[in-house]
């Protein structure tokens, strides 16, 4: 009988000791490409993000009133400082004075699962505290490909084709 429970109990061990729950993480950065220079430009960026935004996923919308931050798909750093960086580039590329203020509330930053991205935001432009700019900013495009590496690039260059119409609007003022 001892035989038995110990020949069982090894049994077991070998089953569920060499599973694993090992989980691999896929991280997304939207800043790699972004030179140096401009992580220390001097932008004044106040952003906040819509907080479904703000789990440290990238989110879908599951449905018409769900939004859901992917577990295994993540942001390789904070997603406020990423798209501030984007924004700041953007300023940075059009030679955007740098005596401006930006106060910027991210609504949407995210695909869905029939392959559509959304991506809107709203900013507040102020020099020496008198508004200069108040407008929202948005796209609503289709992913050309399935998955999230996909889903990223869209919304990257949604978010960067948005930010490059304020730089260019701020630009020729």
């Amino acid at each position: 009988m001892k035989k038995t429970l110990l020949a069982g109990a090894i049994a077991a061990l070998a089953l569920f000791g060499c599973s694993t729950d090992e989980v691999n993480y896929d991280r997304y950065s939207l800043v790699e490409d972004v030179a140096p220079d401009v992580f220390d430009a001097g932008y004044d960026i106040t952003l906040s993000v819509n907080e479904a935004l703000n789990e440290g996923g990238v989110v879908l919308k599951t449905s018409q009133v769900t939004l859901r931050s992917a577990v295994n798909h993540r942001w390789t750093s904070d997603i406020k400082e990423q798209l501030a960086m984007l924004i700041a580039d953007s300023l940075n590329r059009y030679s955007v004075s740098k005596k401006l203020s930006f106060k910027v509330y991210i609504s949407q930053f995210y695909g869905s699962t029939s392959g559509e991205t959304f991506v809107k935001f709203n900013v507040i432009v102020t020099k020496k505290g008198k508004v200069i700019l108040s407008k929202e900013y948005s796209a609503t495009s289709k992913q050309e490909h399935d998955g999230y590496p996909a889903l990223v690039s869209k919304l990257k260059e949604d978010f960067t084709g948005l930010t490059e119409k304020l730089a260019q609007e701020l630009s020729l003022r």
